[in-house]
C-alpha cells in the first residue's frame, strides 16, 4: 500500500495526515489491514446485521452528508506498520464512522434516507431508501463515485501509551464516563466488554438480536454505554465463577487520576 502522508508541522513529526479516496480506504478494511476493534474503540452497538433494520437516524444523516460531499470528521489511526498481528493501523477514533460507511458502501447492510437525491456529472439521481447494490445496479456509471468521496485521514506514529491518550482526548469532548474510558485499556475487563458486547463480536444473542426498530429483544435496556458494560461483566464473572477483584484497576478513581 503506497502511503503519502503529509507532515502536520514541523514541530511534531509523529502526526501526519492525507486525503484518501473512499475507494482505497474501503480497500484496506476488505484487505484487514485495518483493525476496527482494538484497544480504545468503544463497542459498536448498531444492529446493522438485522434483516428487519436498515440504519439508524444519525447513520442515515451521515451516509447523506458523505454521498453528497459535505464534511465529516476526520479518522484518526495508530500506526502499527510491525504489529505482529499484520495490522497496519488501529482505529483511535472514528470507528463508528468507518464501520457504517463500510457497512453501507461494501456489506450492503444499511439503506440512505427516504428521498434522498445527488448530482454528479450533470446528472441528479434519486437513491432513496436504496443499498448502495441497488443503486450502482440501476446506476451502473455511479461505480466512480467512490473515487471523488475522500476521507480525511490522521496517522499517528506513537506508541500505544500515547495513542490512548489520544483517544482520551478527542472523545473526552463526549464526557465520557469512567466506563467508557475504561475501554481504553488493554484491560481483562475491557477486553470482556469488547468481546461479548460488541454486536459485531459478541456470541449472545441477547446483544446481537433486534427487532425491526433497532431495539434489543431479550433485554429491556439500551445497548449502549455502562449498563450494557455492567450486565456483561455480571455474566462474564458468573460464567467464569470467578470474583470480583480483578476488575477492580484500573478502577474510577485511578482514571480521574
Amino acid at each position: 500500500m503506497e502511503k503519502d502522508f503529509k507532515t502536520l508541522n514541523n514541530i511534531d513529526d509523529t502526526t501526519k495526515f492525507q486525503l484518501v479516496s473512499a475507494d482505497d480506504y474501503f480497500g484496506w478494511l476488505s484487505q484487514g489491514l485495518v483493525n476496527l476493534s482494538p484497544v480504545y474503540q468503544r463497542p459498536y452497538t448498531y444492529p446493522d446485521v438485522s434483516d428487519n433494520h436498515w440504519g439508524s437516524a444519525w447513520q442515515k444523516e451521515l451516509i447523506s452528508d458523505y454521498l453528497n460531499g459535505a464534511f465529516i470528521q476526520p479518522i484518526h489511526l495508530l500506526n502499527r506498520d510491525k504489529d505482529e498481528n499484520n495490522y497496519l493501523y488501529w482505529i483511535i477514533d472514528g470507528g463508528h464512522r468507518t464501520k457504517t460507511l463500510y457497512n453501507f458502501f461494501v456489506l450492503c447492510l444499511v439503506k440512505t434516507p427516504k428521498g434522498l437525491n445527488i448530482e454528479w456529472n450533470g446528472n441528479v439521481y434519486d437513491i432513496g431508501n436504496k443499498t448502495w447494490k441497488e443503486i450502482v445496479s440501476s446506476n451502473k456509471e455511479l461505480t466512480g463515485y467512490l473515487k471523488e468521496l475522500h476521507f480525511l485521514i490522521f496517522e499517528y506514529n506513537v506508541t500505544i501509551s500515547k495513542g490512548r491518550k489520544i483517544f482520551l482526548k478527542l472523545n473526552d469532548l463526549h464526557s465520557m464516563n469512567d466506563m467508557e474510558k475504561l475501554n481504553a485499556y488493554e484491560h481483562i475487563l475491557a477486553n470482556t466488554i469488547r468481546n461479548l458486547g460488541d454486536v459485531t463480536l459478541s456470541p449472545f444473542t441477547m446483544f446481537n438480536e433486534f427487532n425491526e426498530n433497532g431495539k434489543l429483544v431479550h433485554v429491556n435496556m439500551r445497548n449502549i454505554k455502562r449498563v450494557t458494560d455492567e450486565l456483561v461483566l455480571f455474566l462474564a464473572d458468573y460464567l467464569n465463577q470467578g470474583g470480583y477483584d480483578k476488575y477492580k484497576e484500573p478502577n474510577a478513581s485511578a482514571l480521574r487520576g
